[in-house]
């Protein structure tokens, strides 16, 4: 067994910049500013996100640096990197994780220890989730593999498909499964975290066209269709998925997350747009702009990073998590909205 390709971009521990950073933010009219922030839905309503900015990218053999430039100017110096079509993502603690299929890799941004990582030998990677004791899984498109890593990045035996039409676009995991989107077969598969056996094609009725995301929040099951612009619901121990009825429209969803309060996130390819639906069904916030959503894709929320985010807010708003939002088309990168 052979480890990953494992990069790493540390900053050092004191940097000249560093000192001056402080002082430099509290300048008036300084011309490499923070952008406006943009709230959503705008006023008069009551904004439930907050556009901050995005993750952006760089040539994969820049140096790391930690300009003053970056620092005011984007999110911060350390998120500068290699992105160049990012998909799916997780977060685990103050770790982001982003894949980017076109190079084998999952790029890994850490908030504390302010570093960016690169994760890297692995086909096509479109989609990560992690588990209680922190194994990252990897779904690789183009074998069919789901690669294991530790939270560091070491390799475990990658999860072989049972045959080969097996085209993970997403996966979740709970207390003792992975669930797996499979487009290619039409269905959502499931895999035991013991066993590592895959099992028969989760029931849904009426069958799906284009499975193209899967999030599991307690006992609750979620699925988006890409081809006929569903959602997909059911329970764990019904062991059966049922089109989710809502009042919003999608043209077609790709990945979706779901917060602790049952408001699921989903992204909208064609439109551009990712909606926010309350419990009932109903369109709680809606993104739809090119200039911050060109082609979004992946999504996913954290709770642990909102504190890293919290002077960038508006008076008055209080985030009760971070949305990231991933972007295939030019400018590719990652879009950072905080979320009440």
């Amino acid at each position: 067994m052979s480890g990953p390709a494992f990069g790493q971009r540390r900053f050092p521990a004191s940097s000249p910049a560093l000192p001056m950073v402080a002082a430099a933010m509290s300048l008036v009219g300084c011309s490499q500013a923070p952008p406006p922030i943009r709230v959503f839905p705008p006023p008069p309503a009551e904004p439930q996100l907050v556009y901050l900015g995005r993750l952006d990218q760089a040539p994969i053999d820049a140096p790391p640096r930690l300009s003053l430039r970056r620092w005011l100017g984007d999110l911060g110096g350390f998120l500068t990197t290699p992105l160049q079509r990012p998909f799916g993502m997780c977060a685990v603690g103050t770790r982001l994780y982003v894949c980017d299929p076109p190079t084998s890799t999952v790029v890994v941004f850490d908030y504390d220890r302010q570093d960016t990582s690169v994760i890297g030998g692995l086909g096509k990677p479109v989609a990560i989730s992690a588990a209680a004791d922190g194994r990252l899984f990897i779904a690789d498109a183009g074998s069919g593999r789901i690669h294991v890593r530790t939270a560091d990045g070491r390799g475990l035996p990658p999860i072989e498909p049972p045959g080969p039409g097996i085209r993970p676009a997403a996966l979740a995991v709970d207390s003792s499964r992975i669930w797996v989107a499979d487009p290619a077969g039409r269905a959502l598969r499931a895999i035991d975290l013991n066993s590592r056996q895959w099992s028969e094609p989760f029931a849904a009725e009426p069958e799906p066209g284009f499975p193209a995301g899967v999030c599991v929040r307690g006992s609750s099951l979620w699925m988006s269709d890409a081809l006929t612009g569903l959602l997909w619901r059911g329970e764990l121990t019904a062991g059966r998925l049922t089109p989710w009825a809502t009042s919003v429209r999608r043209s077609r969803p790709k990945q979706i997350a779901v917060d602790e309060a049952g408001r699921v996130y989903v992204t909208d390819a064609v439109a551009g747009a990712v909606q926010v639906i309350d419990e009932q069904g109903g369109l709680r916030c809606e993104v739809r702009d090119a200039s911050v959503l060109p082609l979004p894709s992946g999504v996913c929320l954290s709770r642990e990073l909102a504190g890293h985010y919290r002077g960038r807010l508006p008076p008055g708003f209080d985030a009760g998590r971070m949305l990231f939002v991933s972007n295939q088309s030019a400018p590719p990168g990652v879009a950072v909205f905080a979320a009440r």
